[in-house]
């Protein structure tokens, strides 16, 4: 059961970084600057 954890969080915190990488693209393509996206 732990490893299935381990995994599901791991699964979790690639597709955050997978949107945040998305949304930095997109206001780039805009003309926009994006605001600090990687700092919490």
């Amino acid at each position: 059961m732990k490893v299935k954890f381990v995994a599901a969080f791991s699964n979790m915190i690639d597709n955050e970084h997978l949107h945040r990488g998305q949304g930095y693209v997109y206001l780039r393509v805009l003309g926009i600057t994006p605001p600090d996206f990687w700092k919490r």
